[in-house]
């Protein structure tokens, strides 16, 4: 018996008609096949486990004769109904259908060719299909369920971000508000640093100036000359400080013009301290724009004094020739000379006063003070004119020794300019204005000793004849000059306690 197979791909067509007689197993009353595979005479099947069925030899077309005890489906294959059926299949309810169910054509269909197949899809195949789509299908929730996660990962990281975003808002919303009260505060800062630079401008220009108007000074103004010139050195520290620490954001301004305060003003001498201290001081005449150091007392009668020599020991060599007289020798503090440019360079326009201090060996002491003194007087070049000495006004307890050397010019042993038919300098070991030759010679030799300074040789020591005679080399002398007080070319007003009181310095401007 041939076996065949009905297969639809998993559905049934609607509305088949199959011919009287067809044996399909147990049919059932609705006309729907089973699920096991059983066929109805309705003419709908539906798929079944395995949609095999047993047909007979043929297939007859004889209508059905009626109904009667028919077989039930098989336990053991309730998909495959053999043809050969025990007893006829059961007809069509007549309470159910209107009428029997029409054969098939013979002319039109001579069998079931356009719903029976040779073979059927396997059920492994087909459950094995399932699990593969099962498969997909689980691995696309699972990528899903991950992409699921990711996103929401993503959006808790885009939640942290947006929070971090509003965090950094308000930090910077605060910190905007604080650099508008910097930028407020640097513009008051500025509209006082202004103010600042031009007060700093004005007294600038007012140290510059009081350094201008004491060069025209000598030791008598040298305190305020030092004194203006540590004004100008603060102000321009001042100022380049305060431009460097104003780069960023700088504090108030009252720490710089405290510190700058001192020097805005002369510091009052408290009651009790003493004058300025004597010492080295930079002086700057207008004859001598590049500037000399020069000792200073500022003890002898009211001070202000100019040391233009000393002689005290012995230790340096008073005799030297013109050049050494000229530009200065010795050291400030001890033994030295000025300097002949020096003295002119101070003294050339007038106006100042000489006073010579005296001490013999046995530590005696004399003065002789000249109210008029200078070197070069009006003198367009006064080294060719030889420096000439101007000298008048003595008072004093040495007596008279200088008056007959004024109008004279200065000789050296290497240049003679005086009136004798011999060196002066030369005979006398000295150098002075000679004329011919001498009463005094200040800058004679150093003869005195543990006997005292009395000497056999002629005047050829350290002389002050009016005191001492020809024969007695002083222990010691100073020359020394100040602006003459009272009017005058050059002078300056005031004498005294008040000349005094106007040579007040800062100790901080000596130059030790």
């Amino acid at each position: 018996m041939e076996e065949t197979c009905l297969c639809l791909g998993g559905s049934w067509g609607r509305g088949l008609t199959w011919g009287r007689g067809l044996t399909w197993g147990v049919a059932s009353p609705g006309g729907v096949a089973s699920p096991g595979g059983v066929a109805s005479p309705g003419g709908v099947a539906s798929p079944g486990a395995g949609c095999r069925f047993s047909l007979g030899s043929r297939l007859s077309s004889r209508p059905d004769p009626g109904p009667g005890p028919g077989p039930g489906p098989k336990a053991q294959s309730p998909a495959v109904v053999p043809a050969q059926s025990p007893g006829p299949s059961p007809g069509p309810d007549p309470a159910q259908s209107p009428g029997p169910s029409p054969g098939p054509d013979p002319a039109q269909s001579p069998g079931l060719d356009p719903v029976l197949q040779d073979r059927c899809s396997d059920l492994d195949q087909t459950l094995q299909r399932l699990e593969t789509l099962q498969t997909s299908l689980l691995s696309a929730l699972t990528n899903q369920e991950r992409e699921g996660r990711g996103l929401e990962l993503l959006a808790n990281q885009e939640r942290e971000l947006h929070h971090h975003r509003l965090g950094h808002a308000h930090q910077l919303h605060k910190e905007a508000g604080l650099l508008h009260q910097e930028a407020e505060f640097m513009r008051r800062n500025q509209e006082e640093l202004s103010q600042f630079v031009s007060d700093i401008f004005v007294f600038c220009v007012s140290s510059v100036d009081s350094v201008a108007a004491a060069q025209t000074q000598t030791c008598s103004s040298a305190s305020h000359s030092d004194a203006a010139r540590v004004r100008l050195d603060l102000c321009i520290k001042a100022v380049l400080g305060r431009v460097s620490s104003d780069s960023g954001l700088g504090g108030p301004l009252t720490a710089a013009r405290s510190a700058l305060a001192p020097p805005l003003r002369r510091r009052p001498r408290p009651s009790g301290e003493g004058p300025a201290p004597s010492g080295v001081y930079s002086l700057f005449p207008p004859l001598a724009p590049e500037g000399f150091r020069a000792f200073c007392d500022m003890d002898t009668d009211g001070g202000g004094w100019t040391v233009i020599q000393r002689r005290e020991d012995g230790s340096v060599d008073f005799f030297r020739g013109w050049d050494a007289y000229r530009d200065g020798f010795g050291r400030t503090t001890g033994e030295h000379w000025l300097g002949l440019k020096h003295i002119a360079a101070l003294t050339g326009s007038g106006g100042f006063q000489l006073r010579i201090d005296l001490w013999d060996w046995e530590n005696s002491t004399a003065f002789a003070l000249y109210s008029d003194f200078s070197v070069g007087l009006d003198s367009v070049n006064p080294e060719e004119d030889g420096f000439p000495l101007n000298v008048d006004g003595f008072s004093g307890t040495a007596g008279d020794s200088l008056l007959k050397h004024s109008g004279m010019r200065f000789t050296t042993a290497d240049r003679d300019l005086d009136l004798s038919e011999n060196n002066c300098a030369g005979f006398y070991r000295g150098a002075w204005w000679y004329r011919n030759c001498h009463t005094s010679n200040l800058n004679g030799q150093y003869l005195g000793g543990p006997h005292g300074g009395a000497h056999s040789s002629y005047a050829d020591g350290i002389e002050w004849s009016s005191w001492t005679g020809w024969q007695y080399s002083l222990k010691k002398t100073e020359m020394k000059i100040r602006p003459r007080p009272g009017p005058g070319p050059g002078s300056r007003p005031g004498s005294g306690a008040s000349d005094r009181e106007e040579l007040e310095m800062n100790h901080s401007t000596r130059l030790d």
